[in-house]
């Protein structure tokens, strides 16, 4: 598996991806993102403030999107994962 470098776009709703070589440039890797704040990797997930009370989450490979992942988190911005 690639290692990849993760981006939100916030105007746009989506998360881009790319590999850390700056190769390979997909900036709608995950659609429908909701506003995008933020962006984590951990295992098989990636996670991420979507600007209002939520936190969502995705499989690795974009597919899976939960908005809902987490509610409540009153208008969170900035993400970060303690595995």
């Amino acid at each position: 598996m690639r290692a990849h470098v993760y981006w939100t776009n916030y105007d746009s709703g989506t998360i881009g991806r790319a590999n850390l070589d700056g190769s390979n440039v997909n900036p709608n890797f995950i659609t429908d993102a909701g506003a995008p704040h933020g962006v984590s990797i951990y295992g098989e997930h990636i996670y991420w403030a979507a600007a209002g009370p939520l936190v969502a989450r995705a499989n690795i490979d974009g597919s899976g999107v939960n908005l809902n992942f987490i509610t409540g988190a009153n208008f969170s911005y900035g993400i970060a994962v303690d595995g």
